[in-house]
């Protein structure tokens, strides 16, 4: 999970998401079996017009594993607080509450929700603050440095997301192997 600076609303969502988070939780306070599906917006999903928008500002990377690059499909919109919880109905279509995420964490998230749960593009997140990056395992840890409050909400974080599933720390030794800068990978200066 790295750092990134949240970029500026897309006008179409300043012009909608208060009338989008309404409707939505009207819907889901009428209907608490309500489904979610993305509102249109001059005939296309709202989702499909904001993934663009989300992919640039994480630089086509998923806001929270970092995996790069997303493919077409394995790019979805998280709700960081989840759409289906009565506290955060009106956050629906909120800039704030939209992330870029791979399936992976989409679906190791899924409705999951904590107040220690980190955000990306918080103004005082860094990775450093909170993890480490193991080049033996290449698993992402908890920074024993780190204040005891910091290291709840890393590992919240990595819990929530999955970090460190197979598939994942396999990609990422890969990435590390095949690096040109070996040091990367060994943490070694040559």
């Amino acid at each position: 999970m790295k750092y990134f600076k949240r970029q500026e609303e897309p006008e179409f969502l300043q012009q909608n998401a208060a009338r989008w988070n309404q409707q939505w939780a009207a819907l889901k306070s009428r209907n608490p079996g309500a489904t979610f599906n993305w509102y249109q917006y001059k005939g296309q999903p709202v989702n499909q017009l904001l993934l663009p928008f989300l992919k640039l500002q994480s630089q086509n990377h998923c806001a929270y594993c970092d995996a790069f690059p997303l493919q077409i499909g394995d790019d979805t919109i998280d709700h960081f607080c989840p759409k289906s919880v009565p506290d955060y109905f009106m956050e629906a279509y909120s800039w704030r509450n939209l992330y870029c995420a791979c399936n992976h964490c989409q679906t190791a998230k899924m409705e999951s929700f904590s107040t220690d749960l980190l955000r990306p593009d918080a103004p005082d997140y860094s990775f450093e603050r909170y993890f480490l990056y193991n080049y033996a395992s290449h698993e992402i840890e908890v920074n024993p440095n780190a204040s005891l409050t910091d290291q709840n909400k890393a590992e919240t974080t990595i819990r929530i997301f999955q970090f460190n599933y197979p598939e994942r720390t396999n990609h990422l030794k890969k990435a590390c192997l095949g690096a040109l800068d070996k040091t990367i990978c060994t943490g070694e200066r040559t």
